[in-house]
């Protein structure tokens, strides 16, 4: 394993490996390779072939099937039917019962990013709250004997207004629990009176720190007895009508912060509503505050608010006023992000809208109105029956970072590493997108027993192939000019500024542009060529100053299209072998957040946050791989999970009210020590150079949407917001974005994921960690070591969640 991520120069890959990806005591990456890829090979039923092209390929770490793959692929727990859901990275489900709420929570503790749809069409279903509770929490956690444990919630009514429930020692008694609060709240059952007490026994429920056998980790129910009163208090304020949109929010939210016991990740959920519902709009501003002493707090009652983010549903295209409006939110809060609904269904119809004249079409009628959409879509097949029909006009749900489109879905994730893969291979490339092709399409075959998800993928099959290192590919490709095209915001018009590399060089005569040339593939060299014959239609200027912009353009989109095409034909290919219907679209790319750490990737196609820069990774305290770093010299500082009783962050990791770790890892770019590389200020990219870019990938390379963080300052508001209200108007392909201030532009989130500091810095930091840097091959044996000391570690809590792809809850064992 340590050769492998040594190569390419990634001091988070044995952290991030050891903590999220490697199972047991001593899991090395070989044994995770093995037991991954024979799993694929007995549920996909794959030929010798195609299993060693997806062993190669994993092993070399050029294609990765999905993280939650990777925790627990081939496991014995993943056999049983009732887990399927744990091999899945995201699922979305529109709230229209009780019970959608319960499947959230139990989808969430199999370690599943969730998806919610709360617009009020969906939760109008929902019944009005009639009864007023009042819940008591009895016993301690652990009390009863492990052997005499319950595994399921039983509930008893003790007289006419009060009710016992005794919650079982499992997902499904956990769940059951929340769900029975939920009844209770809505009952019409007269009798009860419109008050009832509820006292939950957590009696049944095992102590924190015991294992969980199976799925793995360590449980942590510290959040469980305080969330039912916390649920029960957004029920009673609702009695009399229907829960709003932000209070389902909450509900939603209070479950996730107990399964993943704190853990601050914002991607863990999506919230889905309409941009004119006001409590929704507002029900994330000003989360954190900060105090006179510039300490961070926390709003306790919105607390849960930070497990997802909150999108707002256009079906109709917005406004110039209303794109800005949510752009200058987004820069202050990181929330509010526009969703333009009628892109998202004509993509996930795209068997139908298989011409861009049909597609333009569709998209002016449902801007006119969603109905006189639905009525197009239903005139390019009158077969279709109405059922069917109603699917395809509500597939616009995302998961929980954007990245796939879809109804009541799950989706598997693929993912291509294309800064391990050579630029000028095609070959290469073309075995990593096959390899993540077959590898997404082999999870068709699970069958959903929930009936609502199965209907939907029986309707439409959806898989995920992604990339990442997409930046550090077109670095490795051209240079460093093409990161000087960058720092100008990627203008179409020519400019002599970046020089080197392909860069405007001064090429006397047509034999230094073909010598340069030859180091092209063929199907490359032919664009360059056409560039060259036309240069003057190009850039109307003359030959001695050929510059780059139409030609950098033209090349990114042919590699795009390549690896689009490659994907698509591999899964085709295997569902047709199998008798599987084919997804209509494969392609997207997610953030990549974790497994990028493997490899030393930016993250999908994002650039890097600086060329160098503090990466923080979440570990539960006292965890085994974080004390090995503390070993090795890593600094910790407490998580944004842990704070004071006046909601301020801590600062002492070894404050006992600390929960989780942020081990801070100095990192670098692939590229970093390029020549030239050290004059790029990649925080100085323009907004409008990473939208430029992010439209290259989401219009030539993804079919569902593209997962984006687009970077912003202040002074690029009025701009930024132009751009996205013309790219709408104009069908331009925009689903939805996600928008952050830069970070020394106006610092909105403390203790962020990514910090940039200066080369000069990093040095002095990883100088730091000493001789023994954490790419070590001796790492696995100093975290083995403290894994030896875990029956005597009080505090250990096991990874988080969410970030970790482990669970943190009880199950049945």
């Amino acid at each position: 394993m340590s050769d492998h991520f040594n190569e390419v120069l990634a001091p988070s890959a044995n952290p991030v490996f050891f903590r999220t990806y490697s199972r047991g005591k001593s899991e090395d990456w070989a044994q995770v390779c093995d037991r991954t890829t024979e799993a694929l090979r007995e549920l996909g039923k794959l030929t010798d072939h195609e299993y060693e092209l997806v062993k190669e390929q994993q092993d070399k770490l050029h294609s990765l099937p999905s993280g939650r793959w990777l925790w627990v692929g081939g496991t014995e727990w993943l056999k049983n039917p009732r887990n399927v859901y744990g091999a899945y990275n995201c699922t979305s489900t529109n709230i229209t019962d009780w019970e959608s709420f319960a499947n959230l929570m139990e989808f969430a503790m199999q370690g599943c990013g969730t998806g919610a749809v709360l617009e009020k069409k969906y939760i109008d279903r929902l019944p009005p709250i009639r009864t007023r509770l009042k819940v008591k929490v009895i016993d301690e956690v652990g009390e009863t004997p492990k052997h005499q444990r319950k595994e399921y919630t039983s509930w008893h009514q003790l007289s006419e207004d009060s009710f016992r429930l005794i919650v079982g020692d499992s997902r499904e008694g956990w769940c059951q629990a929340y769900l029975y609060i939920l009844e209770i709240a809505s009952n019409e059952n007269k009798q009860w009176g419109s008050n009832v007490t509820i006292e939950v026994s957590v009696a049944n429920i095992r102590n924190k720190g015991e294992e969980l056998k199976g799925f793995g980790g360590i449980s942590n129910p510290v959040k469980l007895p305080q969330m039912y009163e916390k649920i029960a208090k957004v029920l009673n304020k609702a009695v009399g009508r229907n829960l709003t949109a932000k209070e389902c929010c909450l509900i939603i939210d209070e479950a996730a912060v107990v399964v993943v016991a704190g853990n601050i990740r914002r991607s863990a959920g999506m919230r889905q509503a309409e941009p004119f519902d006001e409590e929704f709009v507002t029900a994330k501003d000003n989360l954190w505050v900060q105090d006179e002493n510039s300490s961070w707090q926390i709003d306790p009652e919105r607390d849960a608010l930070r497990m997802a983010n909150h999108t707002l549903v256009y079906h109709k295209k917005p406004t110039l006023e209303q794109v800005t409006n949510s752009v200058r939110k987004q820069y202050y809060s990181g929330e509010g992000a526009i969703q333009w609904a009628g892109e998202a269904i004509a993509r996930s119809n795209a068997d139908l809208l298989n011409t861009e004249k049909k597609k333009s079409n569709f998209l002016d009628f449902y801007n006119f109105t969603p109905i006189a959409g639905k009525e197009y879509l239903n005139s390019l097949d009158l077969n279709i029956e109405t059922e069917e029909l109603e699917h395809r006009m509500q597939r616009y749900s995302l998961n929980p970072c954007g990245e796939i489109i879809g109804s009541e879905f799950f989706c598997d994730l693929s993912e291509v590493h294309l800064n391990t893969i050579n630029p000028l291979d095609l070959n290469a490339q073309k075995k990593a997108f096959k390899a993540a092709g077959i590898s997404a399409a082999v999870l068709l075959n699970d069958k959903f027993s929930y009936e609502r998800y199965q209907k939907s993928r029986d309707l439409d099959p959806i898989v995920g192939v992604s990339f990442t290192g997409g930046f550090d590919f077109f670095v490795n490709l051209f240079g460093v000019s093409w990161l000087r095209w960058w720092e100008a915001g990627r203008p179409e018009e020519d400019s002599d500024q970046w020089v080197d590399g392909i860069g405007s060089i001064d090429w006397i005569s047509g034999e230094v542009v073909y010598e340069w040339m030859g180091k092209f593939p063929t199907p490359v060299k032919r664009i360059v060529e056409d560039w060259w014959e036309h240069q003057g239609e190009w850039s109307g200027i003359d030959s001695h100053k050929i510059t780059d912009a139409s030609l950098f353009k033209a090349i990114e989109k042919w590699y795009l299209k390549f690896w689009k095409d490659i994907a698509h034909h591999a899964v085709w290919e295997y569902c047709d072998k199998h008798n599987l219907k084919r997804p209509n679209r494969c392609t997207t790319i997610q953030p990549a957040g974790t497994k990028s750490l493997l490899t030393g990737a930016s993250p999908g196609w994002h650039p890097p946050k600086a060329a160098h820069f503090i990466r923080r990774i979440t570990f539960a305290k006292n965890d085994p791989v974080a004390l090995a770093c503390l070993d090795y010299g890593y600094k910790i500082v407490p998580s944004q999970s842990d704070k004071n009783e006046n909601g301020n962050l801590l600062d002492d990791p070894f404050d006992p009210r600390v929960t989780e770790w942020l081990v801070e890892i100095p990192s670098k770019a692939v590229w970093a020590d390029l020549p030239g590389a050290e004059t790029i200020d990649i925080s100085k990219f323009p907004a409008k150079a990473q939208f430029d870019f992010y439209l290259q990938v989401q219009q030539h390379y993804t079919t569902h949407n593209t997962s984006a963080t687009i970077e912003i300052r202040e002074s690029e508001i009025e701009e930024y917001a132009q751009l996205l209200y013309d790219n709408i108007k104009n069908n331009g392909g925009y689903i939805s974005a996600a928008l952050l201030a830069r970070y020394d532009d106006h610092e909105s989130f403390p203790r962020l994921p990514f910090e940039p500091i200066g080369r000069e810095e990093y040095e002095r930091q990883f100088a730091a960690v000493g001789e023994r840097r954490v790419t070590d091959e001796k790492f696995g044996q100093v975290v083995l070591y403290y894994k030896g000391l875990l029956s005597v570690i009080d505090e250990v809590v096991g990874p988080a969640g969410c970030d970790s792809d482990k669970c943190l809850l009880p199950e049945k064992k």
